[in-house]
């Protein structure tokens, strides 16, 4: 199970209006589990995605939602058929759930390494992910929604593509190898990191020499600022 947080502005003290003293544990029932994301809904419900490991001790979610309030909204429960974890949770306009990340089932259909939910948690019976993330490596580190419903995906063997709303392969774009994350810019251009940032025309094309960062390791994600000025965090 993974114990989450929520301090209060100042940063300095934990919000005891949020589960039990201002910690909340999340129902992912594995023996070994961890955080590796969440999202805000437009309702205050928290979406909590989670690295998941465990052998012969049964199905395990690969989300969690709590409510506003840190108690645990068991409306939802999908659950993994091995073990797996998921690296994205992005939560759309229209209150979808996109998970992207490492495994091979979801609620025993294979649905590898990419996926959607409608709110109440099952899955989005119209996203279909099965035209290029075929290979359990295939892994899928980051996704960015763009404006109109796009779905920028990236990392594993095929570092950059970008699917349509309903989650097939969006051949305008050029797959390129490059970046672990891909991010959406104001001026409708694409920002990649790995251990250098690169720039991309809206087409996926290279637009200038990938800029080194001036350290050991490489961003494991990362904010675009309204004007196109990025945040990243990593080892």
């Amino acid at each position: 199970r993974c114990p989450l947080g929520r301090v209060k502005a100042d940063g300095k003290s934990f919000d005891t209006s949020f589960g039990s003293g201002g910690i909340q544990t999340t129902p992912v029932g594995s023996s070994k589990a961890l955080v590796n994301d969440m999202n805000l809904q437009a309702d205050g419900k928290i979406v909590v995605g989670t690295y998941v490991e465990f052998f012969n001790e049964g199905l395990y979610p690969p989300i969690a939602r709590l409510n506003a309030n840190g108690t645990v909204d068991s409306s939802i429960h999908p659950f993994m058929g091995s073990s797996g974890f998921v690296y994205k949770v992005l939560v759309q306009p229209d209150g979808r759930i996109l998970l992207s990340g490492f495994w091979n089932h979801i609620n025993s259909v294979f649905r590898r390494n990419l996926a959607r939910f409608m709110p109440d948690g099952t899955p989005d019976p119209t996203f279909s992910n099965s035209i290029f993330f075929d290979d359990v490596l295939d892994y899928v580190r980051n996704l960015d929604l763009q404006p109109d419903g796009k779905i920028l995906a990236a990392g594993g063997i095929r570092h950059g593509e970008r699917l349509n709303p309903d989650g097939s392969h969006d051949v305008t774009m050029n797959s390129f190898d490059g970046p672990g994350n891909l991010y959406d810019l104001p001026d409708g251009k694409l920002l990649g990191f790995t251990d250098r940032t690169q720039r991309f025309s809206s087409e996926g094309f290279l637009e200038a020499e990938p800029t080194r960062f001036n350290f050991n390791g490489f961003p494991s994600k990362a904010a675009i600022l309204p004007d196109g000025k990025s945040i990243a965090v990593g080892t």
